[in-house]
């Protein structure tokens, strides 16, 4: 019977630090210091590391307290499990918060990267995905008198914009999955126009105007 107990006591701190683990990594971001992506990246690596290292003292500790067959030594080793456990949940909290913010970084960089339209010799290029949000970015600008090719790549097929319509220009293009679409025109004059899928529920906006 007491060689049960220790036993017993090993399963319920591996269960705790598990628990805890699992909380930690379900936790919504709570709000951080704003830092650079390599700023971020060394504070995660740092969380990881402390991470790591308790992970390996508190396994030395179970082993020895198994060992040992003594209850007081289970008993101070499940209590230093818990404690343990709760630092790694904190260290794994604030990774996670740092890697959303690094992938929020991401995106916005490459919703302006996507949104800015690049000279090509006498052309002008743009590129907009169709996602289940709609068209990705919504707006793009452009030069008058500047011949445009945009590129409209269809990501999904849980929507209905499955074609393009721009009726400035005339154009109505279907829209294959996962395969670039290339529609080009020149715009005339300054101004907005708008552009939508088929059934007009998706739309976005091409804003001419001199500086692009």
């Amino acid at each position: 019977m007491n060689k049960m107990i220790p036993n017993a006591m090993l399963v319920v701190a591996l269960a705790v630090t598990l628990s805890l683990l699992a909380v930690g990594q379900q936790a919504a971001p709570s709000q951080a210091p704003r830092m650079s992506m390599d700023e971020m990246m060394q504070q995660c690596k740092k969380h990881c590391e402390s991470t790591n290292a308790m992970l390996e003292s508190l396994i030395r500790e179970a082993e020895a307290a198994r060992k040992s067959n003594e209850a007081p030594k289970m008993s101070v080793a499940l209590q230093n499990a818990e404690q343990m456990a709760s630092e790694m949940k904190n260290h794994m909290q604030m990774c996670m918060n740092m890697m959303s913010m690094m992938g929020n970084m991401m995106g916005q960089s490459q919703s302006r990267a996507s949104n800015a339209v690049k000279p090509a010799g006498q052309e002008q290029t743009a590129r907009i995905a169709v996602t289940t949000n709609g068209f990705e970015p919504s707006s793009i600008n452009l030069r008058p008198n500047v011949p445009a090719k945009v590129t409209f790549v269809r990501q999904t097929d849980q929507t209905c914009a499955k074609s393009v319509v721009i009726p400035e220009y005339k154009i109505n293009q279907e829209l294959p999955l996962n395969k670039p679409v290339v529609v080009t025109f020149t715009p005339a004059r300054t101004g907005e126009f708008g552009f939508a899928c088929g059934m007009n529920m998706f739309k976005g906006k091409v804003i001419v105007r001199e500086n692009g």
